[in-house]
């Protein structure tokens, strides 16, 4: 694929790589300052080869989806690309007296003198970025074989100059030899290989062409290959001479095919410059200076960006172009381009439409009809923009439901480090014991996961090949057993390999730090008992000190390189210049300062009003943008906060776990009770039904929660069991329950993503924390068993006290 979500393939290879090399480098660095940790990272790597493989295996799973999707895009693309290159050949650009492009050699369009090609083709003798133009005639007729009882009910008839080929030629006989065109002389034609096959026909058979003026007889000279002149669908190859005289249409022609400079693949790169050249020569510049000064207008130009919002991102480029161009001084060849292209000039008059001004819109309707002598169609560089748009899409369609896979991954990944780091707490309490500081263990532990994150992402974009050749390989078994000839062909682009491997190696390590940074807070003297973690009240560095330190690190080390320069120590002055580069890398150090705002935002976040606000804000630009996944995670973001709130009401009232209980009670039923009036005007039974099971289970929940003794943790309990009901409402009910409040928003297929996430993440919270209260009720149904009572007690027992992992 050259391009992912519209951008350029070799940017997105630069990026990753820089992003990649950053992180070698950095943590490269940091091992040579301290080569003792650094072997103490790896030790554990050869000592346990089992478990080694068991996480490389288990660390993959991200960079095999991205691998399999960017080589299924590949495949898509390439095959896709291919079939149009096989189907144009040469033929880059067509240029009819229609006044809306048709795509192709098929149909008729409007005749025009033959001398029109004359003059255009002396107009751009001195222009080399076109290296071929042939005048044809295309029709489309009934043809039909007598002698073996078969038809075409349209075949299309293409009429060309037999000795003016050139570089549209040569034609191919299907045995492979060079079929010669000046064998087309008066009756006899050549057929294309698909026009053979459906009319049965073999050379020296007569044909009948049927017409309004009568029926015409051909003979077969012979069966040529198709693609190019030759067309791919059914067709009938035939002198220009022999066309003008059966269509009665002596020196007139209906359609010029444009070859540019370069080889068949190669020569759409000229499009635009070709094109642009052609409409400039093919306008009429009276016309355009008029539509230009009725469409120089603010009220026009403010209406033309309005419609960008909704089209595609070269649609939407050229429209704002346009825009620009319109504004500006002077008439340009580039700005008639614009205005003779058929997308733009249908933008345009729908923009004016949207005016509501009949007398104007009438007026530039009609000057858009006169606009174009010859209409310009770049053909070939349409289809293969649509080849890499259908590819784009194929492959977003795989990262995004890949995308559940891939947070299931990331999500593993933390969890085998939190479970390697509760596997080594003794080994890592002896350690800070002896000397060792925090930082240095979660050095150890990016060493080791940087060491499992290159294994793994190269196991991983390895075998997303292999995968996405299976896929391909199941596509390409359905796509044969179809009759339209589409061939898959496999293919892997090593810049997709790339990407994969990179992402993969920077999404992991990413994960690989916070889950070392989290792994690292450990109580000394609990980690070498073995107990059960406890953290002692740290100081923490004043926010503003915080942020401040973020801002200016860069220059801190600076100033240390050049303070070691001055004392001479050399290595020291080399290690603190290198982490100038890290640090100072854009990139790097807009991550740096974000990361210290958020530690420093952390308990107004935790307090749950600036959470609220973030989310209110979000959904805000969600309803100003119209899109539906900002307004819905700004909602999302809102419930938590409102959450959050709560719980703060709950510890500064000072209310115990009755008085919690029936407060939470209260506003999830109040919640439900809006669902539900919600469900019920809309006469939606599932809304109304998820209400009720809503409010049943927190009848259930208060329930069971009066029968205990004891209830630990009420606040947490409590407020993420409402945090997680009220999502489970929110993005449970139907997507356009909130239409009688909210606008229409636009959305996409990420949503799904979006809302699985969501959900999934609001059950858990009230399931984990509930678990307690389910596995009473699951004991007293399973009373009767014995002997599983003891195994679910404690089965139980291990998630709720580790409710992180």
């Amino acid at each position: 694929m050259r391009e992912i979500f519209g951008l350029d393939m070799t940017y997105i290879v630069i990026a990753v790589s820089i992003g990649f090399g950053l992180i070698v480098l950095s943590v490269g660095f940091l091992a040579l300052l301290n080569r003792i940790i650094f072997k103490i990272g790896l030790r554990n790597i050869p000592r346990r080869p089992a478990q080694t493989a068991l996480i490389v295996v288990g660390l993959m799973l991200s960079t095999l989806i991205i691998s399999s999707a960017l080589g299924t895009g590949d495949t898509i693309s390439h095959s896709i690309r291919n079939e149009v290159v096989k189907g144009l050949v040469e033929i880059d650009e067509i240029l009819t007296a229609n006044q809306g492009a048709n795509l192709g050699l098929t149909g008729s369009s409007p005749y025009f003198p033959e001398e029109r090609f004359d003059t255009l083709r002396a107009e751009l003798s001195d222009f080399d970025a076109i290296d071929g133009m042939l005048p044809m005639i295309a029709e489309r007729a009934p043809v039909a074989n007598p002698g073996k009882q078969k038809s075409v009910g349209l075949m299309n008839i293409a009429a060309f100059d037999p000795g003016n080929l050139g570089v549209f030629g040569p034609l191919l006989a299907i045995d492979g030899s060079t079929a010669n065109p000046i064998a087309l002389t008066g009756a006899d034609v050549f057929l294309n290989k698909t026009a053979a096959e459906e009319l049965g026909a073999v050379v020296g058979d007569q044909l009948e062409l049927f017409l309004q003026s009568g029926n015409v007889t051909l003979r077969v000279a012979g069966i040529v290959e198709g693609g190019g002149v030759a067309g791919d669908d059914e067709t009938t190859l035939i002198s220009l001479t022999q066309a003008q005289e059966i269509f009665n249409k002596p020196n007139q022609i209906n359609s010029i095919v444009v070859s540019n400079k370069g080889d068949a693949e190669s020569g759409a790169d000229l499009s635009e410059e070709v094109t642009e050249k052609l409409r400039s020569l093919l306008t009429d510049n009276d016309v355009a200076q008029e539509l230009k000064r009725l469409l120089n207008d603010p009220a026009t130009i403010a209406a033309l960006e309005l419609r960008t919002e909704r089209l595609s991102q070269g649609q939407k480029d050229d429209v704002l172009e346009l825009a620009e161009l319109l504004a500006a001084d002077g008439m340009d060849d580039r700005l008639i381009s614009l205005m003779a292209d058929d997308q733009v000039a249908a933008q345009v008059l729908l923009a004016v439409e949207s005016l509501d001004d009949e007398a104007r819109f009438t007026g530039i309707f009609e000057r858009f009809l006169r606009l174009r002598i010859l209409t310009v169609q770049d053909i070939k560089a349409d289809l293969l923009d649509l080849s890499a748009t259908i590819a784009s899409g194929i492959m977003s369609i795989f990262i995004v439901f890949g995308l559940f896979s891939m947070m299931a991954g990331v999500m593993l990944i933390f969890l085998i480090f939190v479970m390697l780091a509760a596997e080594r707490k003794p080994e890592m309490g002896i350690a800070r014991a002896v000397g060792m500081k925090r930082r240095h263990l979660i050095q150890s532990f990016v060493y080791e996961g940087l060491a499992y994150d290159l294994m793994s992402a190269l196991v991983g974009a390895l075998l997303g090949i292999v995968v996405g050749l299976v896929l391909v390989t199941i596509m390409a078994s359905i796509f044969a057993s179809d009759d339209d000839g589409f061939e898959l062909v496999r293919q892997y682009r090593w810049q997709s390999f790339v990407v994969s491997y990179c992402i993969g190696v920077v999404l992991t390590f990413i994960t690989v730090f916070f889950s070392s940074y989290r792994a690292s807070r450990l109580n000394i003297v609990s980690a070498i008992r073995d107990l059960p973690e406890t953290f002692a009240a740290s100081a923490h560095e004043p926010r503003l000190r915080m942020v401040l330190r973020a801002l200016v690190r860069p220059f801190i080390y600076l100033v240390r390189a050049f303070k070691a320069l001055i004392q001479l120590r050399i290595v020291a002055f080399f290690g603190n210049l290198a982490l100038v580069a890290v640090r100072g890398f854009p990139l790097v150090w807009i991550v740096d300062i974000v990361w210290a705002l958020v530690r420093a935002a952390m308990p107004e976040l935790g307090a749950g009003w600036l959470t609220v606000i973030l989310g209110v804000l979000l959904a805000a630009l969600g309803l100003v943008v119209t899109q539906a996944a900002p307004f819905a995670i700004g909602t999302t973001l809102t419930i938590i906060g409102i959450g959050l709130m709560i719980r703060k009401l709950f510890a500064n009232r000072g209310w115990d776990a009755r008085q919690q209980g029936n407060f939470t009670a209260v506003v999830v039923a109040a919640v439900s009770l809006f669902w539900l009036i919600v469900g019920i005007s809309l006469d939606n039974l599932f809304t109304i039904t998820l209400s009720i099971v809503v409010v049943a289970f927190e009848a259930v929940r208060q329930a069971a929660m009066r029968r205990e003794a004891t209830v630990s943790d009420s606040e947490d309990r409590n407020v993420y069991t409402f945090i997680g009901l009220a999502l489970i409402l929110y993005w449970g009910v139907p997507f356009d329950s909130l239409d009688w409040i909210v606008p229409d928003l636009e959305s996409s297929i990420e949503m799904f993503f979006i809302s699985g996430i969501c959900m999934v993440a609001a059950a858990v919270w009230v399931v984990i924390y509930n678990a307690d209260l389910i596995t009473n009720a699951l004991t007293a149904v399973l009373g009767r068993f014995s002997k599983i009572r003891p195994s679910l007690k404690t089965a139980i027992a291990y998630p709720l006290n580790s409710r992180l992992r």
